[in-house]
């Protein structure tokens, strides 16, 4: 009997070949996984294509058709890059790997491509380490490295060379594995940062515009990741040299204005427009959003995603449900929203332990000078019950103004019936009571004066 399905396994695996199927023969042994999941690339994500059960051994295949040949990705989440891994393949192509505790390696009989990309993984991933899971790395280790392997990277040597399409992609590859690892590593949390002219070379040379000439970013695994990390990048060095108030004056439509002309392939100006479209905040804005930059919009996922932006706060503004909530202040007087009716009050859900949050206090306090007498500014903090003294301690080294209220154990009480799934949060209330805009601009946020004239008006 094993003597059989040995045969029939060898005889359906050459027929799968034959037919242009590809076959992979894994092996995980990396703790416990219930399955994993083939990706193929489209428009710059990840989309999942087939899945397998693990055995007990760790072994788990996949027989599949590629639609195109490329890059597909062999892992557990899409949303965890350290467990996934990047392969190229062709009609008919066969993989052999084991992925252990560190990485992965090829076994057995493998295709010249994927021999390449296994040595390209090799060459980056200490790169890869400290800038997406070694939190400890900082730029003093970080930046050393970089200059290394880029200067490397230039006298790397590709071995197999004769498949033209694979050349042309594992170019590609290899100039944005090395972006994203570089400009990942800045926008992570980090125990030290590098001043500006500690900057290792590297990031000088980066090209936005170059690097969105085509379209490549989109046959790149994480090609949207790495397209918001290029703005965001684009977008530090356009203020670097702004003051403070320049800098709070410049509105979502300036800054979508400012990178269009720089982002060179059509497609990927739409999904800067899409991407964009997250930071609006009301019905009337989306509206003029949707009239200045929609003919920008070059696919229909990018259409849909600014429609559904759209119709989610013409929803909002139509469901907009008022929860009155009440917490105690540092005198541990029971205070509540309701208690302020009659006046606008603008309220800020923070915590200590969250940087954003604290960002936005200076912002915060020359708001509150801006405005003083004329409104009621309210902050719930939203620290575990264990650090009320941390946050009685907070409020009074930081000076903070206005209402501060304590919620702990009863975070709930405002979290859910807001929706408020990250912080910080800002919320604008009508002298009527009722919310106006459960998701307000943030103090550093030059729309927030309009919002807080109008309530006022009102």
């Amino acid at each position: 009997m094993k003597h059989f399905t040995l045969i029939l396994l060898v005889f359906l695996t050459h027929h799968c070949l034959a037919d242009g199927i590809c076959v992979v023969d894994g092996v995980w042994q990396r703790g416990k996984a219930n399955k994993i999941s083939l990706y193929r690339v489209a428009e710059g994500k990840l989309e999942e294509k087939a899945t397998s059960a693990v055995a007990e051994n760790g072994s788990f295949n996949f027989a599949f058709s590629p639609e195109r040949e490329g890059l597909y990705v062999i892992g557990t989440s899409p949303e965890r890059p350290a467990n996934d891994y990047l392969f190229y393949f062709k009609p008919g192509d066969r993989l052999n790997v084991a992925i252990d505790a560190e990485s992965y390696s090829l076994t057995g009989k493998n295709t010249r491509e994927n021999e390449e990309m296994a040595r390209w993984h090799d060459y980056i991933l200490p790169l890869e380490k400290k800038a997406f899971y070694d939190l400890q790395s900082t730029y003093e280790d970080f930046f050393p490295l970089l200059e290394e392997k880029m200067a490397g990277s230039k006298e790397y040597k590709q071995i197999y060379v004769k498949n033209k399409t694979f050349n042309a992609c594992f170019e590609q590859v290899q100039r944005h594995d090395l972006w994203l690892n570089a400009l990942s590593f800045l926008y992570s949390p980090r125990t030290k940062h590098p001043r500006r002219e500690e900057y290792a070379s590297f990031y000088r040379d980066i090209d936005v515009a170059a690097a969105t000439a085509d379209g490549s970013l989109l046959e790149y695994p994480h090609g949207k990741f790495l397209l918001d990390l290029m703005c965001t990048w684009k977008r530090i060095q356009d203020v670097e040299n702004l003051s403070p108030a320049e800098q709070r004056a410049i509105t979502l439509t300036m800054t979508v204005e400012s990178l269009l002309p720089v982002i060179g392939h059509e497609r990927l100006k739409g999904e800067v427009v899409a991407e964009m479209s997250r930071g609006v905040k009301t019905y009337d804005d989306m509206l003029a959003y949707e009239k200045r930059f929609g003919h920008y919009l070059a696919t229909p996922a990018q259409q849909d995603k600014v429609k559904s932006r759209t119709l989610e706060l013409l929803k909002a503004e139509k469901e907009q449900r008022t929860v009155d909530f009440k917490f105690r202040d540092a005198a541990g007087n029971a205070v509540g929203l309701s208690d302020f009716k009659g006046s606008v009050v603008y309220v800020d859900v923070w915590a200590t332990w969250c940087g954003p949050c604290k960002a936005e206090i200076p912002h915060l306090k020359r708001v509150e000078e801006e405005y003083h007498g004329k409104l009621v500014f309210m902050s719930v903090s939203v620290d575990a019950e264990k650090d009320l003294q941390k946050w009685k301690d907070f409020i009074v080294a930081e000076k903070l103004g206005g209402v501060q209220l304590f919620a702990g154990d009863k975070s709930r009480e405002i979290l859910d019936p807001y929706q408020i799934k990250g912080i910080p949060r800002f919320m604008l209330f009508g002298k009527d009571g009722k919310v106006t805009l459960a998701d307000a601009p943030r103090p550093s946020d030059a729309r927030l004066k309009a919002e807080l004239d109008k309530a006022l008006a009102r």
